[in-house]
């Protein structure tokens, strides 16, 4: 270990850097003997003996301790002549990488592997700059398919954890965290998600690498957006990153959907491509809702949305001219006919009109602007996209007519999150025209921007729509655009309580309330309700919730009549939580009419305490002026 620290001299340091080496080198040489199978007669007889494994989890130990040394002694020296000791490294790197590329188990050598090239990528991280997308494979190969969020605890991940106890996937999600926030620090994310994305420029895997890989990378790279560490660190990253960047990042996935897109339409949907494109708008919406959007930057962001509406969204919907020029029915029949590209056309829509809403606050339009140049108006220089909004409401009329069988099922989701984006517009134009409207009565002048009727009527529609899709369809459990979900009406309460009536309320209350009842233990494997469980106890725990006066003022019925189907579930027994669920959610709460709390039927005196009576006890306390949370 020398002096415990580098030395100021460039010539010990090498002769340190050559000590490690030669200390490394007898470790990596029988590392490539073991991965071959074996060739001296000392492998042959520790496979026949079965000590194989043992001896490579020793060898990868051994790597993994020898790289944390090095980092500790700063004994690296990249601008050394001839870049001798970047050339060592970066064989070492391709030898961890070749031994990892079917390693996607849970066990001890995983985890020595993920630790290396950890310790690789802090000493220079251009020792996997080429080989970026090949490390994104296997450090998300070790993620469970199932998103996990538990904590590493004590060991955190770090080089020096015991890795006899931790699962591969936490060293795994690690890795990416330190990979992701490295380029985000380098202001290098386009290189990132270029890596991130299938068919892109692969990086020369080394000699010594298989000619194939034995996984799905797709699949694989599929668990890295869904992973919800790892996802807030690209948040994160993305919210920081300089303006620059958003151009080329933008245009890198908005290039690949176009491209890809239409040959698949052209030369028909190959097998598998339908989670690749699945995979590829999933990771563009994580990058648009992860946008910081100011003065400086919504200019160029609004234009790009309005790109992207012309380019990749137009391919996966298949908009052209005789789709624009035809009726809303023929054009809802259109579109059903490319259904499995358009329920993610529909999706990246709706962050993409979002976005565009918020550039134009921050750009200062007027309600005019918005309404001519809205992305579902046909404006934003795609004249074709106002089908998306005729569409839109179209099928939110059929369906809220019940006819919902006239709808393909993988569509209602995307629908659904788009009608949100589109309320969202909605209402920021409703609130711009009722405040010309006041000035100009103020000013006894008569206002010329007209009413905002014809708005409030197409908001209760599309609110009438997402409540009946969420209360209605089951939710995706592959988390993808098809599937219709409470949690998108939860982010956006405010802006659609306005809009709602009575039904509304009461079915969002009885969701909220059901979600929130329902025990960890017995969901744990299962992540949508473990994510509308975690929803819903956001809500009630914050206090800006109880301001909604449409929605706080049905809690307490709600609440009650909830706890009443708790209780009769329990006393009833051998309900388990799926039907119980059923039960809560079912329409019988409106036609049993009074709900009997307590009743002693032993003594004819005593009358039945109902949930009516409490309601009513509970206004009269109002009435009052009692505290109604007491």
């Amino acid at each position: 270990r020398f002096s415990g620290k580098r030395s100021s001299k460039a010539d010990i340091t090498l002769l340190q850097f050559q000590l490690w080496s030669s200390l490394v080198e007898p470790l990596i040489l029988r590392l490539k003997d073991t991965r071959k199978g074996g060739v001296t007669e000392t492998a042959a007889a520790e496979r026949e003996s079965g000590v194989s494994g043992v001896v490579e989890l020793s060898l990868l130990r051994s790597i993994r301790q020898c790289l944390a040394l090095l980092n500790k002694y700063d004994l690296y020296l990249p601008s050394y002549p001839g870049h001798l000791n970047f050339a060592y490294l970066n064989a070492l790197s391709s030898v961890l990488l070749t031994r990892a590329q079917n390693m996607y188990g849970s066990s001890s050598a995983s985890c020595e592997v993920l630790l290396s090239l950890r310790s690789l990528l802090e000493t220079n991280h251009q020792l996997l700059h080429e080989k970026l997308h090949w490390l994104l494979c296997i450090a998300a190969g070790c993620l469970p398919q199932v998103s996990s969020n538990a904590r590493i605890g004590r060991s955190n991940g770090k080089l020096g954890a015991s890795v006899a106890s931790v699962s591969p996937h936490l060293f795994g999600r690690t890795l990416i965290c330190a990979v992701v926030a490295t380029y985000g620090k380098l202001r290098q994310l386009d290189y990132l998600f270029a890596a991130l994305l299938p068919q892109a420029k692969r990086e020369s895997k080394p000699s010594s690498s298989p000619p194939s890989t034995t996984i799905d990378t797709v699949v694989v790279l599929e668990r890295v957006i869904k992973d919800k560490r790892a996802a807030d660190t690209i948040i994160h990253c993305v919210q920081s990153c300089p303006q620059g960047q958003i151009r080329p990042i933008w245009l890198s996935f908005d290039g690949w959907i176009t491209k890809h897109s239409k040959a698949r339409q052209r030369d028909g949907l190959a097998r598998g491509g339908d989670s690749t494109l699945r995979y590829v708008v999933g990771a563009f919406s994580l990058f648009l809702r992860s946008l910081r959007i100011d003065q400086h930057s919504a200019n160029e962001i609004k234009q790009l949305c309005e790109h992207s509406m012309a380019t990749s969204i137009s391919s996966l919907i298949s908009i052209d001219d005789s789709t624009s020029s035809c009726g809303n029915q023929q054009a809802v029949i259109k579109l059903r006919s490319q259904s499995r590209f358009t329920v993610h056309g529909i999706a990246l829509c709706g962050w993409v009109v979002d976005i565009h809403t918020r550039c134009s606050f921050w750009l200062g339009v007027s309600i005019d602007d918005i309404a001519n140049s809205s992305l579902l108006n046909g404006g934003g220089g795609s004249a074709q996209s106002g089908v998306i909004l005729s569409c839109l409401l179209d099928a939110a009329k059929r369906y809220t007519e019940g006819g919902g069988s006239a709808i393909d099922a993988t569509l209602i989701g995307a629908l659904q999150h788009l009608a949100c984006h589109r309320i969202e517009q909605l209402h920021s134009m409703i609130y711009q025209k009722d405040q010309v409207e006041n000035v100009a009565s103020q000013l006894s002048v008569s206002s010329v921007t007209g009413g905002s009727e014809d708005m409030i009527t197409e908001a209760k529609l599309l609110v009438d729509f997402a409540v009946c899709a969420a209360d209605n369809c089951v939710v995706d459990q592959e988390d993808g655009p098809g599937g219709a979900d409470w949690s998108v009406l939860a982010r956006t309460l405010a802006l659609w309580a306005p809009y709602s009536n009575k039904e509304h309320v009461n079915s969002f209350s009885r969701w909220m309330f059901s979600s929130a009842s329902l025990l960890e233990n017995d969901i744990a494997n299962d992540p949508v309700q473990l994510k509308q469980r975690l929803v819903a106890l956001s809500l009630i725990n914050d206090a800006s919730f109880y301001e909604n006066l449409e929605v706080s003022g049905s809690l307490l019925r709600n609440g009650i009549i909830l706890v009443v189907e708790l209780v009769k579930a329990a006393v009833s027994g051998g309900v388990d939580v799926s039907s119980r669920k059923t039960r809560i959610r079912s329409n019988s709460f409106d036609s049993k009419g009074v709900l009997s709390l307590l009743c002693v039927p032993s003594d004819s005196s005593w009358q039945p305490l109902t949930s009516d009576c409490l309601v009513e006890i509970y206004e009269n306390s109002k009435k009052h002026h009692c505290s109604a949370r007491t």
